[in-house]
């Protein structure tokens, strides 16, 4: 174990609120603690580059002057509460709401939302909780559980913040979700409890053919909601 203390040089609120930290050793997966020891966040690894955080051809640089990304503890501070283990994995929970997208200042408009941020549902998968629920595409979505979406700074962030507070719901527990059904309904609540994230890729058995030269893997719901499959389907992925 060891300490490094970095100085924050600017923090970023995109689709994913990110830190740079200049200063100390940055290595992927290591937690970040502020002043009074408090986890605020973790190392987190950057498409193309290596363990360290640097670009090959600078290798060496980042052991004198790295850049640290990280995320917020609230995006992985639940997980620490009921840690994963070989006989319990990791669930998450899920409303069954696909293709959502932010709502632009025109359509807010014709809403009559004001400065409210709104999702437009683009999809809503069949028998899981939203559906059941009577929850539809086309439908706008406000508040969750009478909080305010998370607005960021571009209307492009808001499905992923959702996506966020959900994820952070426990799978089983109570989600109200504050609606607008067309533009002349007024808002209502609409209370169901949260499923469990059906399968994804990198859960998916997986088998090598060494003789063949290719892997496969098992379809997973995202394989067949994305190829408009029956979710009875079975195959594999190459």
């Amino acid at each position: 174990p060891y300490a490094v203390p970095g100085e924050v040089s600017v923090v970023l609120r995109g689709e994913q609120p990110t830190a740079i930290v200049m200063g100390g050793l940055a290595i992927v997966g290591a937690p970040v603690f502020d002043e009074q020891g408090k986890a605020i966040g973790y190392v987190n690894a950057q498409e193309g580059q290596l363990f360290n955080l640097d670009e090959r051809e600078r290798a060496m640089q980042v052991l004198m002057l790295p850049p640290k990304f990280f995320l917020p503890a609230t995006d992985f501070a639940e997980s620490l509460k009921s840690p994963p283990s070989a006989d319990k994995p990791i669930v998450i929970g899920w409303t069954g709401l696909a293709q959502l997208s932010g709502v632009r200042k025109d359509v807010a408009e014709v809403y009559n939302l004001g400065d409210t941020p709104a999702l437009e549902i683009g999809d809503v998968v069949p028998d899981t909780a939203g559906a059941k629920a009577g929850l539809a595409a086309r439908q706008l979505i406000v508040a969750v559980n009478g909080k305010q979406l998370d607005r960021g700074d571009e209307v492009t962030e808001l499905p992923d913040n959702f996506r966020r507070t959900i994820k952070r719901l426990p799978v089983g527990s109570d989600v109200t979700l504050t609606i607008i059904r067309d533009r002349n309904s007024k808002p209502e609540d609409v209370t169901f409890k949260l499923e469990e994230q059906p399968p994804r890729a990198n859960t998916a058995a997986r088998h090598y053919f060494e003789d063949l030269g290719f892997s496969v893997r098992s379809l997973v719901f995202g394989d067949k909601y994305s190829r408009k499959l029956e979710q009875s389907a079975t195959g594999v992925v190459i």
